[in-house]
């Protein structure tokens, strides 16, 4: 990279004709110059309308442009880049998509928020690490059925969730149930009544010697 390339203003300059937004700096690490990334672009992309949907996801999220970028490489053959005109045609679909967090497929729309991007890119991705996905590809229907697969998915789970929130939800008039509470200990089970002691009879005894009284008689014990 050149260091004539380096002031930000007149890199910002170069691509105004695009209408993409600017993005921050990019240092370059051969020769430390400086210059924006809208005009690393310009400079990697000689075509205004690749070059505007290129800057246009990068600044709608840079992690994800990454990934755009990566997708791109799998639509191109073996030691060849990719033409500008597929290059276009697979970003004019996939930009727009991607920035209103929708996609439309045979007929209908699905909800796809950046997360689903996410995850249909990197499933497509683990497939081509794998080898089990046939290369280059062609146009973004293939990517577009796995987001399809995923939303589906997405929507299905939301569904059960409502249906599961409905089900212990009380019906109009109708009051809430009580949430259970702990059962109350059990209570003790009453001790039987005490049975009076009954000192046997020589203890009896014993004790009237002590007291210095005559000792009971049989006669004495059948008196009432």
């Amino acid at each position: 990279m050149k260091a004539t390339h380096a002031t930000a203003d007149s890199a910002t300059a170069a691509v105004t004709h695009t209408t993409a937004p600017v993005l921050g700096l990019h240092v370059c690490p051969c020769c430390s110059a400086v210059q924006s990334l809208s005009a690393v672009i310009a400079d990697m992309i000689n075509d205004d309308e690749v070059r505007r949907y290129t800057a246009d996801i990068l600044a709608h999220s840079i992690p994800l442009g990454g990934l755009v970028i990566r997708y791109l490489d799998l639509h191109v053959p073996p030691k060849q880049r990719i033409r500008l005109p597929d290059a276009r045609a697979l970003l004019a679909e996939l930009v727009p998509d991607m920035r209103r967090n929708r996609i439309t497929r045979h007929g209908r729309e699905w909800q796809a928020p950046e997360a689903l991007w996410f995850a249909a890119l990197r499933a497509l991705f683990d497939q081509a690490d794998a080898g089990s996905l046939t290369l280059p590809l062609k146009g973004n229907a293939y990517l577009y059925s796995i987001l399809v697969n995923k939303a589906n998915d997405f929507e299905a789970k939301s569904e059960r969730a409502q249906q599961e929130q409905q089900r212990h939800r009380p019906a109009v008039g109708q009051q809430a149930p009580v949430p259970a509470v702990a059962a109350a200990p059990a209570m003790p089970r009453a001790m039987p009544p005490a049975v009076p002691y009954v000192p046997p009879k020589d203890a009896i005894e014993r004790a009237r010697q002590q007291l210095g009284r005559k000792p009971h008689t049989a006669q004495q014990e059948q008196q009432p």
